[in-house]
């Protein structure tokens, strides 16, 4: 039944709580909804920001209306970290070639970039790319707009190049399937305006959003071409994510977006997926014990 239920929710968002939705909220994440509902925010903006997420599908700001102060600290260490990566001499190869090879190829037709840190990769226990994804303020956040104790699903790090090809894959309008909701947080780790390619989100296209029933009628059964999307959804209505590196969006996936295509500058980024316990794939592979003291909703997090 489980496995029937996530195939009818998949790329879709729900016009309005049905049976489905209170089977998945009340049945298979029943212990995590509870522990949100008895649980207090520390952070006092929490609620502010998860409103706006559940009204827009999305929130955008600097890391720090996000992150708690030591979170704002795991994020500096981790973004040396993978800009240190990207500037690495096997990566300048592929960008050079214009080939990701190996692990750095990791996506099936995504050749227009190259992954730094995929869903694969083995994170320390007490590095900064994991305890900065189980931030304590960004799980309060995640959690106060799903309703749930969050899980951490996916960890993954790229950089995109330009090409001379048209927008594919992941850079056409598409929904996310993980889940029936979704939270990924993308921070930008250098400076991202027009010609590096911002992630571009229409809002309130995610599930109980105002434009969740505006589907365009599209030919390929998981991407939307412009042409075929703005008769309906006027992209006067979308949100193009520019901004200076540092900057965090926080969307709802399941809400019609698109990654950027670059035409001229590189893009690095940092992204986080939080589901709930709904996801049965294994989230992030994790080398060693933290020495550092995880609260209950870090550790239901993992």
């Amino acid at each position: 039944m489980k496995i029937g239920i996530k195939k009818a929710l998949s790329r879709r968002a729900l016009v309005k709580p049905n049976a489905l939705y209170y089977f998945w909220k009340y049945a298979a994440n029943a212990g995590r909804v509870k522990a949100a509902k008895d649980y207090t925010p520390t952070y006092s903006d929490v609620p502010s920001i998860a409103e706006e997420i559940t009204r827009e599908g999305i929130v955008t700001g600097h890391v720090s209306d996000f992150l708690s102060p030591e979170g704002l600290e795991h994020f500096a260490d981790a973004k040396a970290e993978v800009l240190k990566l990207s500037r690495s001499e096997e990566v300048q190869r592929m960008l050079a070639d214009g080939n990701a090879k190996g692990e750095f190829k990791y996506n099936k037709g995504k050749d227009y970039l190259v992954n730094l840190i995929t869903p694969k990769t083995e994170h320390l226990a007490d590095g900064p790319v994991l305890r900065l994804a189980l931030d304590p303020k960004l799980l309060e956040v995640v959690s106060s707009y799903l309703g749930l104790w969050p899980r951490l699903f996916q960890i993954h790090s790229w950089l995109n190049y330009p090409t001379e090809e048209p927008a594919k894959a992941s850079q056409m309008w598409h929904r996310d399937p993980e889940d029936l909701r979704i939270v990924k947080a993308f921070i930008y780790l250098v400076d991202v305006d027009e010609d590096t390619g911002p992630f571009k989100f229409i809002p309130r296209t995610h599930s109980f959003g105002e434009f969740a029933n505006c589907v365009p009628h599209h030919k390929d059964r998981k991407r939307v071409e412009d042409d075929e999307m703005n008769p309906i959804l006027s992209p006067d209505l979308h949100r193009v994510c520019t901004g200076p590196a540092d900057t965090m969006i926080l969307a709802d996936t399941v809400g019609y977006h698109r990654g950027g295509k670059p035409t001229s500058k590189n893009r690095v980024l940092l992204t986080f997926t939080y589901t709930s316990s709904w996801q049965s794939k294994p989230g992030p592979q994790i080398s060693g014990t933290p020495s550092w003291s995880m609260n209950d909703m870090q550790r239901m997090a993992l």
